[in-house]
C-alpha cells in the first residue's frame, strides 16, 4: 500500500481530497494486485461501496486474477455542503477505461465497458484520520 501523502493527514477539506485521491490510488492497486483486508483499514464501516470494492479484491485473489488496467481516473473533484458531522462530501467525476480481468494463464474476460462515472464521494475524519464514508458513482 502507498504511505499516505502529508496532505491527506490534515483534518481540512484539502486534506479530505487527497484522501479521497489516495484510497482510489490504493484501490486502482489492489486491483492490479490484490490483497485483500486492506481496505477495510482505510474506510468508514458502513461504506457499502468499499465493501463491494473489498469483495472484488478478495475475489480477484482467490481466482489469482487482477485487473488489466487501473478501473479508475478521478478527472474532478468540487467540495460540497451537507453531511454529517466531520464529512466532506465532493461532487466527483471520473473514467473508467474499458477494462478486463485477466487469470493466471492470461485468458481475459470483460471487467467493465469504458464509462464516465458521476456522483459524490465523501470522507470521514474518525478524530485521528480520513476514512471513505460513502461513494456514489453512475455512468453519466
Amino acid at each position: 500500500m502507498p504511505p499516505l501523502p502529508d496532505a491527506a493527514k490534515e483534518n481540512t477539506p484539502e486534506g479530505a481530497e487527497a484522501f479521497i485521491r489516495y484510497y482510489f490510488d490504493v484501490a486502482n492497486g489492489l486491483y492490479m494486485d490484490p490483497k485483500p483486508g486492506l481496505i477495510p483499514g482505510i474506510s468508514d464501516q458502513d461504506c457499502v461501496a468499499c465493501q463491494r470494492t473489498e469483495t472484488t479484491i478478495r475475489d480477484l485473489s482467490l481466482s489469482n486474477s487482477h485487473a488489466r488496467t487501473e478501473p479508475f481516473v478521478i478527472t474532478s473533484m468540487e467540495r460540497i455542503g451537507g453531511g454529517a458531522p466531520g464529512v466532506q462530501r465532493f461532487n466527483m467525476v471520473a473514467h473508467a477505461p474499458a477494462n478486463a480481468t485477466v487469470s493466471q494463464d492470461g485468458s481475459e474476460s470483460n471487467l467493465g465497458d469504458e464509462a464516465t462515472l458521476q456522483g459524490i464521494g465523501a470522507a470521514i475524519w474518525d478524530g485521528n484520520q480520513w476514512k471513505l464514508y460513502d461513494l456514489a458513482l453512475e455512468p453519466r
